[in-house]
């Protein structure tokens, strides 16, 4: 693999810089809140715009800043997220409460599409950028309402709100770079697939962690149908009847369904297919203008990854 051109590490550090000094000129508190938020380092999934848009040939420096947006859209999901979920102890709501929660989380997203409309892009494509993030936000959001409204029954319901909620708006993050960079069909297609696929395999990866490795053992969080039990009631096994008999009992027993699911195969069917979608996501931007964009993205999944294997170890 040959030595990269961007400094992955100092990227990072721009990405971030960039994100809090965009709430420059709102008020202080917003600001100190924005610094207070952000990893630092940030995930290296921050990278994802940069990824796409150097593939296509994008520049550094406007890369930066469109991925600094992103970032800041991913800020404001997280936020109302941890507010519907209550699943996360550290959640901003558990200091400061949801109201006021909700309040910043409107305004992250406020900037964002602030800074989005100041991309330095000609006319034609600005506005291409920001229908492409009207329609993605809209499709998040209403992902996340079925979410939280409706009674999963089988697979093919989930998928279609996985589809919604996770995999539009890793699309969005991978196509926005592109959008940046050029305005060539094919290639900004091809980074849409990337992020449709990174979205899938996303989704896999949090649904075995949550079942498995839960935050908190009591969230309702853990109770809901996701692709771990609705792919174990697809399989022909006997344990599927007595999988779907769990599921209707009025005390959730995790750690039983777990041992179901495991005597089923599902974690390790459910770990290929996520590897599979990696696979599809690094091909996508094979054969691309500029082969940096796949190797910052390999980059980016070998750090993803790192700890792949703890997901398929026996604890409950």
């Amino acid at each position: 693999m040959n030595e990269l051109s961007v400094n992955l590490i100092d990227t990072l550090v721009r990405i971030r810089n960039q994100a809090v000094a965009m709430s420059k000129g709102s008020w202080s508190e917003l600001e100190t809140l924005i610094d207070s938020i952000l990893p630092d380092p940030l995930n290296p999934i921050a990278l994802l715009p940069i990824a796409t848009g150097k593939a296509v040939g994008g520049k550094l420096d406007e890369l930066i800043h469109v991925a600094a947006a992103v970032v800041l859209i991913d800020g404001s999901l997280r936020i109302i997220d941890d507010c519907a979920d209550k699943d996360n102890p550290d959640a901003l709501y558990e200091s400061i409460g949801v109201g006021r929660s909700v309040n910043y989380a409107m305004a992250l997203n406020t900037i964002a599409t602030r800074e989005l409309w100041r991309s330095s892009l000609s006319s034609d494509m600005v506005k291409g950028l920001l229908n492409n993030y009207f329609c993605s936000f809209l499709q998040v959001c209403q992902g996340q309402d079925f979410d939280i409204n409706k009674r999963i029954n089988s697979l093919p319901e989930y998928q279609e709100i996985v589809k919604l909620k996770t995999v539009a708006a890793y699309e969005f993050a991978a196509v926005v770079g592109a959008r940046i960079a050029c305005s060539e069909s094919n290639a900004i297609a091809l980074c849409s697939n990337c992020g449709a696929h990174l979205g899938w395999m996303t989704q896999i990866l949090d649904d075995i962690e949550a079942l498995w490795f839960p935050i908190t053992e009591n969230s309702l969080e853990i109770e809901k149908l996701s692709f771990p039990i609705l792919l174990g009631l697809t399989i022909n096994h006997s344990n599927a009847h007595l999988l779907e008999k769990l599921c209707h009992e009025k005390e959730f027993d995790r750690i039983q369904i777990c041992k179901l699911l495991d005597e089923m195969k599902v974690r390790t069917r459910l770990m290929n297919l996520a590897l599979d979608h990696r696979d599809k996501a690094i091909e996508s931007l094979s054969g691309s203008l500029n082969p940096e964009g796949s190797q910052i993205l390999k980059i980016w999944l070998d750090w993803l990854l790192r700890d792949g294997a703890r997901l398929l170890k026996n604890t409950y």
